[in-house]
């Protein structure tokens, strides 16, 4: 999975009179079908304040997505089975508005704390203590199969072991997999 979507589709579909008395917001028109999972409930089929019911529902899928680390179980689309080699905790200051709207930078954030998994199996929790919290900030985490990193864009003191730029036709995704994590904002009261 590269990814999950959490706010599909027009937000707007659903505003009165826009197109129709039938349409809902994020446009999950759908209903169940033949290609449908059997396991996803009526409810699926619709969103929650613009939310599709695995992000909206608490203690559903995307809070069960954040309490562990499930190793693959079957082989990718290219026949190989992906290996998580490690995550990266990646911390970052909430400043506010820059100086410069043009700047891309964020010059407080860096990869603080790196965890080999690559010998571990099955489902596991990983534990990264974030120590003291003085000002408000932001936490995220990132990880890969360790295929392919070398210093991110901004430098090895930054990101010692990022993802690297594939040279023109060398850049087979089933190859080279990340994984990144929605930030959790910290605000300190």
């Amino acid at each position: 999975m590269i990814g999950m979507e959490g706010a599909p589709g027009a937000q707007g579909a659903a505003l009165p009179g826009l197109r129709g008395a039938t349409s809902v917001r994020g446009e999950y028109e759908n209903k169940p079908s033949a290609q449908s999972h059997p396991g996803y409930p009526a409810e699926a089929y619709l969103t929650y304040g613009g939310f599709d019911w695995m992000t909206a529902t608490v203690g559903g899928l995307w809070d069960a997505l954040l309490v562990t680390v499930a190793g693959s179980s079957r082989p990718n689309f290219f026949g190989a089975l992906p290996r998580l080699a490690h995550l990266d905790m990646i911390r970052g200051a909430v400043t506010g508005r820059p100086a410069d709207p043009d700047t891309w930078r964020a010059p407080q954030t860096r990869v603080v704390q790196s965890v080999d998994v690559s010998r571990r199996t099955g489902t596991y929790t990983v534990r990264i203590p974030l120590g003291p919290v003085t000002a408000p900030g932001y936490v995220r985490v990132r990880g890969s199969d360790g295929h392919r990193h070398g210093a991110g864009l901004l430098g090895a003191r930054v990101d010692p072991h990022g993802p690297i730029a594939h040279p023109p036709g060398d850049g087979d995704p089933w190859l080279d997999t990340w994984l990144y994590t929605n930030p959790i904002f910290i605000e300190v009261a």
